[in-house]
């Protein structure tokens, strides 16, 4: 058993908020995250929402939700 600490990411909410803009708006950044960022990592419950959403439809379709999309799945 080791005794290493999980890493921590200390992120500002600015920081956190940029993020989840950049997976609902940036193909780009979702390919080379892809697997790197979890809903549970931000601090505030919206953005955690958020981050959720974008991450399953990128998932499934493959590319950003668009403006449309995006509202109806809010």
């Amino acid at each position: 058993m080791s005794d290493e600490k999980p890493i921590v990411f200390d992120f500002d909410l600015e920081v956190q908020s940029k993020i989840v803009a950049l997976i609902l708006k940036d193909p780009a950044f979702c390919t080379r995250t892809e697997g790197l960022i979890e809903p549970r990592y931000f601090d505030s419950a919206a953005e955690a929402v958020l981050a959720k959403l974008g991450l399953a439809y990128i998932a499934k379709f493959r590319k950003t939700p668009d403006t449309a999309t995006l509202g109806n799945l809010i």
